[in-house]
């Protein structure tokens, strides 16, 4: 059984959503042992990266979400089959079970989110120099988020950039749609007490109410967000989402 396996049974009996965090080794050993735990469809994509880092990334992060949800769910990692929704969003086939998932990777780590009972999103970004002058990520803000990033000192606005984009990612994980929603629809503030929350999401007539998002320092070059549809109560008792640091061998 995996390292973290008899910890990570203990989601099913937590009362708030578990984050998993896995740094990525390059230079993993056995990699071969990981690819060989993907499904065919996983190794014919790992294939397809031009990047080593980034197929290491991609298999690293499938090969520790078989192993943590097979620990989960007491079965082998062999038995875990998985399909996808409408939008492309991974699901978990069989065994039959109600355990929701997201995953994320950029950088040195990739990000696992767990809950028993409902949606939930992850994501993780490495802050890189110029990000929030990145065009094609500007035009996905709303007029909101971009007039608060303007006030936000250059030094800062990478970083601050960063965090809007990860609730972004992290709201439409959830909902299980990828980016098949207009991103500069979506704004994320904050409300009367101070908390993260969904102002509005103009690509539907009516959002569903009751997000509750959580940022997450990773470290000093990553930022990384959970959102769940737990009451936020619930979320608020925990208030460290990120549980664990789960180590491939």
């Amino acid at each position: 059984m995996s390292p973290g396996a008899a910890t990570v049974r203990a989601i099913s009996r937590l009362p708030a959503p578990q984050v998993w965090r896995v740094r990525i080794d390059h230079s993993c050993a056995d990699f071969e042992k990981h690819l060989r735990t993907l499904d065919t469809v996983e190794r014919e994509r790992a294939a397809r990266f031009r990047h080593v880092e980034d197929r290491r990334r991609f298999v690293l992060g499938r090969s520790s979400l078989r192993r943590l949800l097979a620990a989960e769910l007491g079965v082998a990692d062999s038995a875990l089959v998985f399909g996808v929704n409408a939008f492309g969003k991974r699901l978990l086939l069989s065994p039959d079970n109600a355990i929701h998932f997201s995953s994320s990777h950029s950088g040195d780590w990739v990000l696992h989110a767990f809950d028993t009972a409902h949606a939930v999103g992850v994501d993780v970004e490495c802050v890189r120099p110029g990000f929030a002058a990145t065009p094609d990520f500007a035009v996905a803000l709303s007029p909101e988020e971009r007039l608060r990033l303007e006030q936000v000192p250059e030094r800062d606005r990478a970083r601050a950039f960063a965090r809007v984009w990860v609730r972004k990612e992290a709201y439409v994980k959830a909902l299980g749609e990828g980016m098949s929603r207009s991103p500069a629809h979506i704004s994320i503030d904050l409300d009367a007490t101070g908390e993260r929350c969904l102002s509005y999401d103009r690509n539907v007539p009516r959002a569903p109410a009751g997000w509750c998002f959580q940022d997450i320092d990773v470290d000093a070059k990553h930022v990384a967000c959970l959102i769940t549809r737990s009451p936020a109560e619930t979320l608020q008792r925990s208030r460290v989402a990120l549980i664990g640091e789960f180590r491939l061998k």
